[in-house]
C-alpha cells in the first residue's frame, strides 16, 4: 500500500445540507478519475482491493461512503437518487471535469441512479461489476431468498434488525481478537503473498507491498482487512439497515429513462445475483452492454477487473458508443477470453 493511499483513506466534504461525505482515494493520484460505489454491506475502504490494478491501468479511484456507513453522516428519509447529487458535489469539490462510475455488487442501484441523473457532459460512462437487479414486481421472483428476507426485515422491523446486527458485529469484533483466529487470518493473508493468483495478491495489496516495503507482515494486512470489514459499522448499523430497505424496493426512477452508457460484467454462476436477474435489469437500460463470464461466481468476477478498468479508460476518454438503443449481450468464455458472441 502506497504512502499516498494511506494518507488519502479518510477525506471528507461537507454537503450543502451540512452532512459529511467521507471518501478515500486509491490507484494513480493523477490517473483517469473513476468514482467507486461500494457493495453491501461495505464502505469506501473496499476500494483498497483495487489499488494495484487501478495503478496498473492509470486510474484514480475515488471511493465514497454512503450515508450512515463508515464516516459519512447518517441521513434520514434517504432516496437512492440522492446519491447522484452527492457524487456531483464531490466531483465539484475535486474539480473533476469528467469521470467514470464503477458500482460493485450492492453499489449497482447507486451507479444506475448516477446514470439516470448526471449529464453526459459530466459522466463519461457507468460500469457495474457483479451487480444486483431491481425489486420491481415483474422481477421479484428472480431475487434470491436471503436477499428477500433481509430486505423484508429492513423495511418492516428495522429496529429489530439493527439490534441483531449491532450485537453480531460486536461479537465478531471480540472473536477476531482471539489468538488462534488471528493466527489463521495471518496464515491466509500470508499465503496470498505467494499466491499464483494475481488477483489474490492485488486484493490484499501484498504485491505492491512486497515490491515497495521489505517490512511487510501478514499481521499488518490482517489488520487492514479487518478494518475494511468493520468500518461500515463505525456508527452502528443504522445506515446499513436503511440501505437494505432502500435497495429492496422500487428504486424511485425508471431504468428505461437512462441516457448514459452502462456496461455490466457478471458471472453466469453468480448465486448472490443470478444472471437471469441481471439480464432482466439490463434489458430495461437503453444501450446497456452485458458481459457474461461463463462459470464465474459473484466473488470470482473480481479477477476480471483489468477488463473492467480497460473499458472504463475508454469511457473516460470519450471512446464509447451512445447510439445503441437495445441491450447488447456479450458472452466471454474463460477458455477463450478474447472471443465475443453478440446477439441483439
Amino acid at each position: 500500500m502506497t504512502a499516498y493511499t494511506l494518507q488519502k483513506e479518510l477525506q471528507s466534504v461537507v454537503l450543502p445540507s451540512g452532512h459529511r461525505l467521507a471518501f478515500a482515494e486509491y490507484g494513480k493520484p493523477n490517473g483517469r478519475p473513476v468514482i467507486y460505489l461500494h457493495g453491501f454491506p461495505m464502505c469506501r475502504l473496499e476500494g483498497m482491493a483495487f489499488d494495484v490494478p487501478a495503478s496498473r491501468a492509470n486510474i484514480r479511484i475515488i471511493a465514497l461512503d454512503r450515508p450512515g456507513i463508515g464516516r459519512s453522516s447518517f441521513v434520514a428519509n434517504r432516496a437512492i437518487l440522492d446519491h447522484a447529487e452527492d457524487v456531483r458535489v464531490l466531483s465539484q469539490h475535486l474539480d473533476l471535469r469528467r469521470f467514470g462510475i464503477l458500482g460493485v455488487s450492492g453499489g449497482a442501484p447507486y451507479a444506475l441512479a448516477c446514470a439516470r441523473a448526471l449529464p453526459k457532459e459530466l459522466l463519461s460512462g457507468v460500469g457495474i461489476l457483479s451487480g444486483m437487479g431491481t425489486y420491481e414486481e415483474t422481477d421479484i421472483g428472480l431475487v434470491p431468498m436471503p436477499s428477500r428476507v433481509t430486505g423484508w426485515l429492513a423495511r418492516n422491523i428495522p429496529r429489530t434488525l439493527r439490534v441483531v446486527t449491532d450485537a453480531f458485529v460486536a461479537g465478531l469484533q471480540r472473536v477476531v481478537k482471539w489468538s488462534w483466529v488471528q493466527k489463521r487470518l495471518d496464515r491466509f493473508v500470508g499465503q496470498a503473498k505467494q499466491s499464483k493468483n494475481a488477483w489474490e495478491r492485488d486484493a490484499l495489496g501484498t504485491l505492491k507491498q512486497q515490491e515497495a516495503d521489505e517490512n511487510w507482515t501478514a499481521t499488518a494486512s490482517r489488520e487492514r482487512l479487518l478494518k475494511a470489514i468493520f468500518e461500515p459499522f463505525h456508527q452502528g448499523s443504522e445506515g446499513v439497515v436503511q440501505e437494505a430497505a432502500l435497495v429492496s424496493q422500487p428504486w424511485g426512477f425508471r431504468l428505461e429513462e437512462i441516457e448514459n452508457t452502462v456496461t455490466i460484467w457478471h458471472g453466469s454462476k453468480d448465486t448472490n445475483a443470478p444472471i437471469e436477474w441481471i439480464r432482466a435489469m439490463a434489458r430495461k437500460v437503453p444501450g446497456a452492454v452485458l458481459n457474461e463470464y461463463e462459470g464465474d461466481t459473484h466473488g470470482s468476477m473480481v479477477k476480471h477487473v483489468d477488463d473492467v478498468f480497460g473499458s472504463l479508460i475508454h469511457k473516460v476518454d470519450g471512446d464509447y458508443n451512445d447510439e445503441a438503443s437495445h441491450m447488447t449481450l456479450v458472452h466471454r468464455h474463460r477458455a477463450a477470453p478474447s472471443t465475443k458472441v453478440r446477439s441483439q
